[in-house]
């Protein structure tokens, strides 16, 4: 963390606030007439995870965190398979 100082924490501070103020939002999916319709979903379990992570961090928090972290560690991507969160350099 003694990277996070200076002109570095004003860049990288800058883009995970960037980052954490997108709107997220939740679709399902599905085929019809060998169309895919996206459909939103207003609510939804995991939609309540995210909005409310515990007592003390929004959901903003945890992206702007999150992408702090990605940025000092020099992550360039993050993927989801199978349920499982990849981290790839």
């Amino acid at each position: 963390m003694k990277a996070y100082s200076g002109y570095t924490y004003t860049a990288v501070s800058a883009i995970a606030q960037e980052v954490a103020s997108i709107q997220l939002k939740l679709f399902s999916r599905k085929f019809v007439g060998g169309k895919v319709e996206a459909t939103e979903v207003l609510e939804h379990e995991s939609l309540s995870v995210l909005n409310f992570v515990n007592p003390l961090t929004t959901l903003y928090d945890l992206i702007e965190g999150t992408q702090i972290y990605l940025e000092l560690v020099e992550m360039k991507s993050v993927d989801m398979v199978n349920g499982w969160v990849i981290y790839a350099n």
